[in-house]
């Protein structure tokens, strides 16, 4: 059986590009589809389904520029206190686009008393939250949205501990194009892309040049190192001869990936294990997902706790069944013999009893069925007449991604449960709860009976 890996989907201000890795023949293949697209009509549903099979977790990589960061002077390392400070100040800053607040992240920087404060990045570009809704309704909602630069960030503090120790570039370069990378004390402050001509290098030291320039504007510190991912000795001697600065040589195993060049930021970056997932520190999460994988443990939890006292309670009804049928043939008298027709009846029951499914397994086939955007709420399973009634919650911001929550989850328990007759979006009853989640959208609730045989 092929293990679950993480699904990558890469966007650039044009395209979004879907990664499907094949680490058993040695490729990886990538189809995309126009952001414009996207943002008009969503995407497709056989890129979904494509994307959704053997995989997992969403990991969204995005332009670093579709990010802004900041640092804020601020004296306490209270979660609370924090959150509640750069929310005031991303609604004073955006007024118009309360999404901003939805996709932050943040690290205290405790240092000298006057210069403690956070280190806070969040999605800015209307594009990301417009591309997140549309990954959402399709159910391949991102677990964490990162770019280019923070994954870097994360790569070079775990291979060099000084990187995070001092002022830094990172020029990645390519055969026509170089990208560098801008850190101070492993906080990433800019990025850009240089186009660079066959045999002239001149170009990148004078943008290297103008972009130290304002690195030092911004960040008041005098670059510290370079770091060179790439093996042209021509850059090399260039770069050590305008800068006067030892450049450190770095090589990654790319295992011979070629990508595609609109996405070929990725290059050393991307392998056939895949992009290692980063971790809070270096990406965002919506908030609504990250309450949900809160409380995602808590209700598997339930669910389990729920499902062994279901087995536990039947063993017991069964037990308690046969030690009563036990004692009324002890009280009977004994028969020479049954005849033909009590035999077939007698196997008749026994098939009945031998089709009707066990309560673990179908609680098992319901929860895999549930996408992050369901939570069960009851679940009542008559053995006797293989009944089953469930009532759920859906959390959907949007008519349309409820139908379509509404439709993923029904195919599911189709398919999984294989019921004598499919559900269909008509067998669901649904209404509004009056209870808000922390976005101001209202919550969903369902209920549906369906017969198991």
């Amino acid at each position: 059986m092929r293990k679950s890996q993480k699904t990558l989907i890469v966007a650039t201000d044009k395209s979004v590009f879907f990664v499907d890795i094949c680490k058993a023949e040695k490729n990886i293949s990538v189809f995309s589809q126009p952001l414009e697209y996207i943002n008009v009509n969503g995407i497709k549903n056989d890129f979904a389904i494509k994307t959704r099979r053997n995989h997992s977790k969403t990991l969204l990589v995005v332009p670093d520029h579709w990010f802004k960061h900041e640092f804020f002077p601020f004296q306490s390392n209270k979660d609370a206190l924090i959150k509640v400070f750069l929310e005031r100040k991303l609604k004073t800053a955006y007024p118009k686009s309360p999404f901003v607040s939805q996709f932050l992240s943040y690290t205290t920087r405790q240092r000298e008393v006057e210069h403690r404060g956070i280190s806070a990045f969040y999605l800015e570009e209307e594009n990301g939250y417009r591309l997140h809704e549309a990954l959402c309704k399709v159910g391949l909602s991102p677990q964490l949205i990162t770019t280019p630069a923070l994954l870097w960030a994360v790569k070079f503090k775990s291979l060099l501990p000084d990187f995070a120790k001092q002022p830094a570039l990172i020029v990645h370069s390519q055969k026509d194009q170089a990208f560098l990378y801008f850190y101070c004390e492993g906080d990433f402050f800019f990025s850009r892309k240089v186009a660079i001509q066959e045999g002239n290098n001149e170009s990148l030291v004078f943008e290297i040049n103008q972009s130290i320039y304002l690195f030092s504007q911004k960040a008041k510190k005098e670059l510290g190192c370079i770091y060179l991912i790439g093996d042209e000795t021509t850059c090399i001697d260039i770069l050590t001869e305008a800068f006067g600065k030892l450049i450190h040589i770095l090589k990654f195993d790319s295992q011979e990936v070629t990508i595609d060049k609109e996405i070929s930021f990725l290059q050393d970056l991307l392998t056939l294990d895949g992009i290692s997932s980063p971790d809070n520190d270096h990406g965002v999460t919506h908030r609504r997902i990250q309450q949900q994988l809160k409380w995602r443990p808590v209700q598997w939890a339930g669910i389990l706790i729920g499902a062994i006292l279901l087995i536990i309670l039947s063993a017991e009804h069964h037990w308690i069944d046969r030690v009563s049928d036990l004692k009324e043939i002890g009280q009977q008298e004994p028969k020479t013999g049954l005849t033909l027709s009590e035999y077939e009846t007698a196997l008749d029951e026994l098939t009945v009893h031998a089709k009707r499914p066990s309560s673990a397994f179908v609680i098992a086939k319901i929860v895999s069925s549930l996408s992050e955007f369901i939570l069960l709420n009851e679940i009542n399973i008559n053995l006797d007449t293989s009944i089953l009634e469930l009532t759920a919650t859906v959390h959907a911001e949007s008519i349309d991604s409820f139908r379509q929550q509404l439709k993923m989850f029904a195919q599911g328990l189709n398919t999984k449960l294989k019921l004598p007759r499919p559900i269909s979006l008509e067998d669901i009853t649904f209404q509004i709860d009056d209870v808000k989640n922390s976005t101001g959208k209202l919550h969903h609730r369902i209920a549906f009976k369906v017969n198991l045989l």
